[in-house]
């Protein structure tokens, strides 16, 4: 578990963890949570460091696994793990500091849909000690919000993290029949909040060996027409925004990227 040197004896920290209802998306912007303050930057990014550590080194997972960067990091391995977070976002005070982020885990059978409700228990106690040990960074009081996703494709961070964590095993054709054939990813099935998902893959995977090496290969599901703001309040219709992210890690044949759009009603 990674540790960082006590200066003095802190407040303690605070966790909250939330389970969310699988028919809404989430994005990765959190209205009201943006860091009021600069200089805390570089707090942040070793915040994230340890963030990635905790989920990618398995001590948010109920097995320990050897620890490997994971999860905001786009050059790095993908885990064994098959726990996934968001990207966290940032709120300072003077005297607490408000991490907000979204994770999954994956099902044994890594199947897209979720079902397991097992050892929330022991999550919400690693939860906690990743505050304890924010706190130590900050030198000041950690709340962590965790809000729990039940499908992966909710949230654009998570959704690439979980297919290049599966490329070993699967095809791009493989990705592509899973959100064909999942009822929950069908396109007149989509939550109410999700219009269109595109996926693309940059590169090989090692299941697709007789491929070039810049082969990009994409599918997209649903659409992605995009409303102006004038033209979407005059008719009363959804502006929609585009939550986008890419994960890239190696394999034996190199490395490979994954894309994935979310168009998102708002």
């Amino acid at each position: 578990m990674p540790t960082i040197p006590s200066v003095y004896r802190l407040q303690q920290p605070q966790m909250q963890l939330n389970g969310v209802a699988p028919t809404h998306s989430f994005s990765k912007q959190y209205p009201g949570l943006g860091s009021t303050v600069s200089g805390n930057t570089s707090l942040n990014n070793s915040a994230i460091c340890i963030i990635n550590a905790y989920a990618s080194g398995g001590t948010l997972n109920k097995k320990n696994t050897t620890k490997k960067n994971n999860t905001v990091s786009n050059n790095n391995s993908v885990s064994t793990t098959s726990f996934f977070i968001s990207k966290p976002n940032f709120s300072h005070t003077n005297s607490k500091v408000t991490i907000q982020l979204f994770y999954y885990t994956a099902s044994p059978k890594n199947h897209l849909v979720n079902t397991s409700n097992n050892d929330l228990t022991t999550v919400s106690s690693h939860f906690s000690d990743l505050s304890t040990t924010l706190a130590q960074l900050y030198q000041k009081e950690v709340h962590v919000i965790a809000t729990r996703l039940y499908y992966p494709y909710l949230n654009s961070d998570i959704l690439s993290q979980y297919l290049a964590h599966n490329g070993p095993s699967n095809t791009f054709m493989d990705f592509q029949e899973a959100i064909l054939t999942n009822p929950s990813l069908h396109k007149t099935n989509l939550p109410a909040h999700i219009s269109g998902i595109k996926v693309q893959v940059s590169g090989r995977l090692v299941t697709e060996t007789v491929i070039p090496r810049i082969t990009v290969k994409s599918y997209l599901i649903g659409s992605f027409q995009r409303n102006s703001n004038n033209t979407a309040n005059k008719l009363g219709d959804f502006v929609t925004s585009i939550d986008y992210s890419k994960f890239t890690t190696k394999n034996e044949l190199g490395a490979f990227t994954v894309k994935v759009w979310i168009c998102q009603r708002s």
